[in-house]
């Protein structure tokens, strides 16, 4: 039967990293507003110049060569609006992380306020793992970030090169996030402080059985839904499993 073989957290470490996911999960939050905002600014001017698009074709006052080209930009635009879930997706993978930091904030604050060092420890007992688990997730979360949010901006600038389509369109080339650099700070700060996590020598001391780590490893898995997340558990842990990914919809 497995069992905690050594596990000691002191008051003092247990207020440390009780205060410090709770930082984490605030900057998440703040992460949140940033995406929202990328979002919304850029849905409205790709929606504003679709429209636009679309009147002019229905004018009926367009050249052949013109009237093709528009047809184009029509096209793009539904792309990028499509493209455009790829928020969805990231928020959800954040969503995640936050639920796993959450609760080893929760269990930190209970086991200083009980001084219990054993009681209300679970996800705790496999802090490093979490850390490593969570370093790696953001870190794809920025690479899907920056994927699409470039793929975009790619479709915008063949469209604005255009004379043609941008005069006709009134179409100012505008980056995909006007807070662009504050979405990626808020994402390297938290990155930053899962490595500075990741490197620390051990606060305290906990000995735990591989089955018993592993079983609590696996609950934490069960937070990540999607295939993609799940490859980067497997990956993280050396754990050969077979997954066919059906979550990502921008690449």
């Amino acid at each position: 039967m497995s069992k905690v073989v050594k596990f000691h957290i002191s008051a003092y470490i247990a207020n440390q990293y009780s205060s410090l996911f709770k930082s984490l999960n605030q900057k998440i939050d703040a992460l949140y507003d940033h995406l929202n905002n990328d979002f919304l600014v850029t849905t409205n001017k790709v929606k504003k110049y679709n429209t636009i698009a679309r009147e002019k074709m229905a004018s009926g006052k367009l050249n052949t060569d013109l009237r093709e080209k528009v047809r184009i930009a029509v096209k793009s635009f539904d792309s990028i609006i499509i493209e455009l879930q790829y928020h969805d997706i990231i928020r959800q993978k954040l969503e995640h992380i936050y639920a796993v930091e959450s609760t080893l904030s929760k269990e930190f604050s209970q086991i200083y306020k009980s001084n219990d060092t054993t009681g209300n420890a679970h996800f705790t007992l496999v802090l490093y793992d979490v850390i490593k688990l969570s370093y790696n997730q953001m870190l794809q979360v920025k690479e899907d970030y920056l994927m699409a949010s470039n793929k975009i901006q790619r479709i915008l600038r063949q469209l604005w090169a255009d004379r043609d389509i941008s005069k006709t369109l009134q179409l100012f080339l505008f980056n995909t996030a006007e807070n662009l650099r504050n979405v990626l700070e808020a994402m390297d700060l938290i990155i930053k402080m899962h490595d500075r996590l990741r490197e620390e020598r051990r606060a305290f001391e906990v000995e735990i059985s591989e089955e018993l780590r592993m079983s609590i490893l696996n609950e934490v898995k069960q937070t990540y839904t999607m295939d993609s997340e799940r490859e980067i558990f497997n990956n993280t842990f050396g754990i050969q499993e077979e997954l066919v990914s059906d979550d990502e919809i921008f690449f």
